[in-house]
């Protein structure tokens, strides 16, 4: 799999969230998987396109965190948007360990806070 088919197939899923968000505004976990989209954009796209994302990621997650205060998805992508846009470990190191609590199962966050 080579570059294009990976930012072909993060534009997909990222379009998929922003249908579901548009669907039903009020739905948490849409704006959490909506936030992932982005961040994985931010990663792809670097430069201006990055930190645009990062920031666009950083609203939807923060609104998903406004729908539902007890989301474990949107604590977990908080963190991780701590960790890669912010370097604010000891914030992202927080968001993920109340992820976890939240969901004790939720395998994305356990692998997020090891790193």
């Amino acid at each position: 799999m080579d570059d294009r088919d990976v930012k072909n197939r993060e534009e997909k899923a990222l379009a998929e969230f922003q249908k579901a968000v548009t669907l039903d505004p009020t739905s948490a976990i849409a704006h959490a998987g909506l936030a992932e989209g982005f961040s994985s954009l931010a990663v792809i796209r670097s430069g201006a396109n990055g930190i645009e994302n990062y920031a666009k990621a950083k609203a939807a997650a923060e609104k998903a965190l406004t729908l539902d205060k007890n989301l474990s998805e949107g604590f977990e992508i908080r963190g991780w948007l701590k960790r890669n846009a912010d370097w604010d470990l000891s914030g992202a190191e927080t968001d993920l360990r109340l992820a976890i609590q939240l969901k004790p199962d939720f395998a994305l966050a356990h692998y997020r806070l090891s790193q």
